[in-house]
């Protein structure tokens, strides 16, 4: 999960899965429509590679529909998965118990998911599954999948989603008769110089993402191509901030 938890020597994660079809499909309209698979999934190393080195270069960690209620954890999590489908940023964060001075990063992580998941749906409508391979770590939380296969634990006004296998958890609290997100969960509770710049790296990718649609399916531009030039783009990004070798 992209994190902004403390400053560390290790680096972060960057884990967001296959995207999945809306649930919100009879609730509100979906802006990209069905995700078409049309031929097997392709392997792309050259690309997972760049995908591995923004993962190393994220270094700096800081430690639905409308205004529905959720009634229950698992409600919140739609909602939340609702949201970044649509790409509505103020839906998502609806969904999200956040103090002020985290806004700005949550709003940022939220963009940025919800920009990749957009590019993932219409890269492998256009060129089929697996297309946006390297980078479909960046939506997770928007995986139908995730979610259906994630066990829910309730202890009063909290509550915890794991999933086997994934390290992350994904804690929520109940305020009043609605459950909501702790964003810190999310992103962490940092607040050091570094994290800001992860936040404005995030924004950054998130740009990319957007602007790279534009050559989907155009003449000359393959998956592969637009994969390493997204991929390109947001190392140069990412390395701006890396210290120096000697």
């Amino acid at each position: 999960m992209l994190s902004l938890g403390k400053a560390a020597t290790g680096t972060s994660r960057l884990r967001l899965a296959r995207p999945g079809l809306s649930r919100a499909r009879d609730r509100c309209e979906h802006p990209l429509g069905p995700w078409v698979p049309v031929d097997k999934e392709r392997k792309m190393k050259k690309e997972t590679t760049i995908a591995s080195a923004l993962l190393i270069g994220s270094v700096f960690l800081i430690g639905g529909c409308g205004a529905k209620k959720a009634k229950t954890p698992k409600e919140a999590l739609e909602n939340m998965q609702d949201a970044i489908r649509e790409g509505d940023i103020d839906a998502f964060m609806a969904c999200i118990d956040a103090t002020a001075e985290r806004e700005e990063a949550l709003k940022a992580f939220g963009d940025l998911t919800a920009a990749s998941y957009e590019f993932g749906q219409a890269m492998e409508h256009a060129y089929g599954k697996g297309a946006a391979r390297p980078f479909r770590s960046f939506w997770h939380l928007a995986n139908e999948e995730w979610l259906d296969n994630a066990t829910i634990k309730i202890d009063g006004d909290t509550a915890t989603t794991t999933k086997k296998g994934v390290p992350e958890t994904i804690k929520l609290v109940k305020m009043g008769d609605e459950w909501k997100i702790d964003g810190t969960s999310l992103i962490g509770s940092g607040q050091t110089e570094e994290a800001k710049k992860v936040v404005k790296m995030w924004a950054f990718w998130a740009t990319v993402m957007k602007d790279a649609q534009k050559n989907i399916g155009k003449r000359g531009y393959t998956a592969e191509r637009i994969n390493g030039e997204v991929g390109m783009k947001m190392l140069a990004e990412t390395m701006k901030d890396m210290p120096a070798l000697e």
